[in-house]
């Protein structure tokens, strides 16, 4: 549930009390409760009877033992909680001596109309750009791209080989553990933040980014 508050509190009864009112031997697990601060969620986690509890509702929106969400806070936070996710935000740490390196995530539209992705700010770069990696002529090659559409019910993944983001202008190149808060604009005015980790590929198995260009 996003909102530890009163209607968190009536949605967390509600669903403790299902077995009570319904028919049925499902039983909903209070798995996470997301509230404005840490301090703030684990008190509602202790008092509802959640198992854990976030100050950052985008946690609770991209955790895999999340199965479905109650948006339950104030009305400034609901469309961004209920249409737009991101997951598994990172950048690329490449060696102290480059100028620039990447960034990726994937973003899932829950809405009923397409987002348009039109940048980001990325925390210790001056300039970031979306690019792609095009083949021509046998050969990859990166080009800049205005925007990126996200069609309603679809996720874009923002990977290696494919879209991404550059960072330029970078204060010092991001090193491996850290972590940079990552925003992203959206042509209608709708943003999205999330803390993205620094890592040097996308797995064990991964290749290099920048091999490519």
């Amino acid at each position: 549930i996003v909102g530890g508050g009163y209607m968190g509190k009536a949605h967390a009864v509600a669903m403790s009390a299902v077995g009570a009112i319904f028919d049925t031997e499902l039983r909903p697990r209070l798995e996470m409760v997301a509230a404005r601060s840490d301090e703030s969620a684990e008190r509602y986690r202790s008092a509802y009877g959640f198992a854990r509890g976030t100050g950052d509702w985008r946690q609770l929106v991209t955790d895999a033992r999340v199965d479905a969400v109650m948006i339950a806070s104030t009305q400034d936070t609901h469309r961004a909680a209920a249409e737009l996710a991101l997951g598994d935000p990172w950048i690329r740490a490449l060696p102290p001596t480059q100028k620039v390196t990447a960034a990726y995530v994937a973003i899932t539209n829950r809405g009923d109309e397409a987002l348009v992705l039109q940048g980001a700010r990325i925390e210790g770069a001056g300039k970031v750009e979306i690019h792609t990696t095009r083949e021509v002529d046998g050969l990859l090659r990166m080009e800049q791209l205005s925007t990126l559409a996200i069609p309603p019910g679809e996720t874009r993944e923002l990977a290696p080989g494919g879209a991404h983001f550059m960072l330029f202008d970078l204060a010092v190149m991001p090193r491996p553990g850290e972590r940079r808060q990552m925003c992203l604009v959206f042509a209608d005015g709708l943003e999205q933040c999330a803390t993205a980790t620094v890592r040097k590929s996308a797995d064990n198995g991964g290749h290099d980014h920048h091999q490519h260009h």
